[in-house]
C-alpha cells in the first residue's frame, strides 16, 4: 500500500466517523416537525408518532435509528467502526481518570474526528510497542483501529483493538535517480 493509498483510506475513514457523529446530532427533519406540530391538534388517543429518517444500515432500509447511533459519545465504540479496517493518525494522548480511586486511563484523540478512543491496557501496550513507551512521542503516527471479538467475563463482545498499518513497501517508493555518467565510465570503441 502506498503513503498516497494509506492517505485516502484514512481521510476516508474520518469521514466515515465525521458523519456519524454529524448524523447523531442533527435535529429532526422540518418534516417530522410539522408533523408534530399537527399532532398537538388532534385528539391525544390517535396522536400519530413522527417518522424517523431512513437509516441505511448494511444494505437495507430501516425506519429506527439503531440505539449506538441515538446514544453515540464522545468516545468509539467498536459498532461505530461497522466492520471495517480504520486508518487514522493520533493527534493527542491525556490521562483521564473517570471514577474516584480508580487508575488513570490513556485518551487517544485522532486527526480528522472528534471522537477519542479510551485505551485498554491491551491496547495502551499495543501502540506503545510501535510509537515508543513515552506518549509524548505518540502524536503523528498512525495506526489502524478495527473491531475484534474478545472474552470478557466469560461472554465474547466486541472490542476496539489497535494495530500497526501496513508498511509502504519499497517497490511502492519512488526510484532514486541516478546520475549514469558518473556511474559508467566505459568508452565505447566505434
Amino acid at each position: 500500500m502506498t503513503e498516497r493509498q494509506y492517505c485516502r483510506q484514512e481521510n476516508a475513514a474520518a469521514a466515515v466517523i465525521q458523519h456519524l457523529i454529524e448524523v447523531s446530532a442533527q435535529p429532526a427533519p422540518k418534516a417530522a416537525a410539522a408533523e408534530r406540530q399537527q399532532a398537538d391538534t388532534l385528539p391525544r388517543v390517535i396522536k400519530p408518532q413522527p417518522q424517523m429518517q431512513l437509516h441505511l444500515h448494511h444494505s437495507r432500509m430501516r425506519n429506527m435509528p439503531s440505539v449506538s447511533e441515538t446514544y453515540s459519545g464522545a468516545y468509539l465504540k467498536a459498532g461505530e467502526l461497522k466492520g471495517q479496517e480504520v486508518p487514522l493518525t493520533i493527534a493527542t494522548v491525556k490521562s483521564h481518570t473517570f471514577a474516584e480511586g480508580e487508575r488513570p486511563k490513556l485518551v487517544v484523540s485522532f486527526k480528522g474526528t472528534d471522537k477519542t478512543l479510551v485505551l485498554n491496557k491491551t491496547n495502551a501496550n499495543r501502540i506503545a510497542s510501535f510509537c515508543g513507551d513515552l506518549t509524548e512521542d505518540w502524536p503523528g503516527n498512525k495506526v489502524v483501529l478495527y473491531a475484534d471479538k474478545v472474552n470478557f467475563k466469560g461472554d465474547y463482545v466486541d472490542a476496539i483493538r489497535v494495530k500497526v498499518p501496513p508498511r509502504v513497501t519499497e517497490s511502492a517508493q519512488p526510484a532514486e535517480a541516478v546520475d549514469l555518467k558518473e556511474e559508467i565510465d566505459d568508452e565505447i570503441p566505434f
